[in-house]
């Protein structure tokens, strides 16, 4: 599954250009001896990622998702996927995406492709023929990108953190992480060194610890705090009523 790293076009056939370096994943279907003659011929880095981490490959394994939603939604419906995957596709093209604001065609063509939804007929700009990049765009996906980095930042460990560290299910009772802290020691990319008091360090991912939060901590810290002292009113009010009097038409006085 060929992805552009900017543009984000997706492409299910085969493209028309080579790339320098190629991320595979470590599947037995990347690895055997037929790989390597394609990959010796053509000016092609092999790159291999961390099996079982989606993270090492994200913008594949994202689109992944979405076009795996897109082929079960064609096989609910009866139809062939392969023949929807093309609908699907031109869709997904034509569509701005959040981060960049721009549709992968306008990225990489220069213009808005023809879709089945009537649309005016616009001056349509050439194509460039080398891969210019609006600094707009390339400064909005910056911030995008910013944004997830500091929301990502805020969730990960580092030294000195009280974790929680994920353990096999012994019985029904047993919980999903074990009650006893870990501290952190260290980082080695996504993993997590960890120390227990006079037991030996053991290195973990990140995806199997959590940070500890002990009893008593406000997790809640945007909510107003209540005062030890306050007492809170628990008795019902009954509910508001109208202030009732008689006519004024009948001759009553107010």
């Amino acid at each position: 599954m060929p992805v552009e790293r900017l543009p984000q076009w997706n492409a299910a056939t085969p493209k028309q250009s080579v790339r320098p370096q190629q991320l595979f994943g470590a599947a037995k279907s990347f690895t055997f001896t037929y790989m390597a003659p394609p990959l010796t011929c053509l000016p092609i880095t092999h790159r291999r990622v961390t099996p079982y981490w989606p993270q090492a490959n994200s913008e594949v394994e994202r689109f992944n998702r979405t076009l795996e939603k897109a082929i079960r939604a064609a096989n609910t419906k009866g139809k062939d996927w392969k023949s929807e995957l093309n609908t699907f596709l031109l869709n997904y093209r034509a569509t701005a995406h959040c981060t960049t604001g721009k549709s992968p065609a306008v990225l990489l063509f220069g213009r808005e492709i023809r879709t089945k939804l009537p649309s005016l007929n616009t001056s349509r700009s050439p194509a460039p023929t080398s891969p210019v990049v609006d600094p707009a765009i390339l400064e909005r996906d910056r911030c995008q990108k910013a944004k997830m980095k500091k929301y990502a930042d805020e969730k990960r460990q580092g030294p000195g953190d009280k974790v929680l560290l994920k353990q096999e299910r012994k019985n029904k009772l047993s919980t999903k992480y074990d009650p006893d802290p870990y501290i952190v020691v260290g980082t080695k990319g996504t993993s997590l060194l960890l120390k227990r008091r006079a037991e030996p360090e053991i290195m973990r991912n990140s995806s199997a610890v959590r940070k500890f939060s002990p009893e008593g901590t406000d997790n809640h810290p945007h909510e107003a705090k209540r005062k030890p002292d306050q007492v809170v009113d628990t008795t019902t009010k009954p509910r508001p009523q109208r202030q009732r009097k008689p006519p004024e038409y009948l001759g009553h006085e107010k």
